[in-house]
């Protein structure tokens, strides 16, 4: 019943007003849930509140709420589908915000210090670490490749993995693109119909 009263109303105080009545009419202390929605509006107060989504991802994927919420937030910033968005930060980094690859990519999304750099004054690496961070200009990166390849995700999703460099070496040449990642990013997301 609570997750249904959250869906954004009004703001904080209308938060707060449900916390206070959930409070009074079932004299149970307030669900992890509501504290992560006063968490979330607090930090992100222009996002509308999507807790019964956060909750099907955090089931799904065995990821924190406070995680989910995040991806979910800027996934939606970003106009990235956000199944998409859950399956892609699977793939890259199984949700460890201190992952690092053999190549040198960091955090959720796995940012390379050069593409980081292209949104970033300076990507130090507790940047690439931060999950706000990483999460934005994840998202965004992937954003501005759906829309170079004209809202190609399969081709963005290659981009992403391999470099804008390798999508256009194997187009020049007639080659076909790798189609490893974009499979397994899209599977991950997958999970949510099953």
């Amino acid at each position: 019943m609570i997750h249904g009263m959250m869906v954004r109303c009004g703001g904080m105080l209308a938060i707060m007003l449900v916390m206070v009545g959930f409070y009074e009419w079932t004299k149970d202390p307030v669900p992890e849930i509501v504290t992560v929605a006063i968490a979330t509006e607090i930090a992100y107060p222009s996002s509308p509140l999507v807790l019964m989504s956060t909750s099907q991802y955090t089931q799904a994927y065995n990821v924190t709420h406070e995680i989910a919420g995040k991806i979910v937030y800027y996934a939606e910033k970003h106009g990235i589908d956000v199944p998409i968005a859950f399956g892609l930060v699977h793939i890259e980094s199984n949700f460890n915000p201190r992952a690092i690859s053999r190549a040198g990519a960091r955090g959720l999304t796995q940012l390379m210090r050069p593409t980081a750099g292209d949104y970033l004054l300076n990507p130090t690496d507790s940047l690439l670490y931060d999950i706000d961070t990483n999460l934005d200009v994840g998202m965004y990166y992937l954003s501005w490749l759906i829309d170079r390849y004209d809202g190609d995700l399969t081709t963005a999703l290659v981009a992403y993995n391999s470099g804008l460099g390798t999508v256009g070496r194997l187009r020049s040449v007639g080659w076909e693109l790798p189609m490893r990642y974009p499979r397994m990013v899209m599977r991950s997301a997958g999970r949510l119909a099953d």
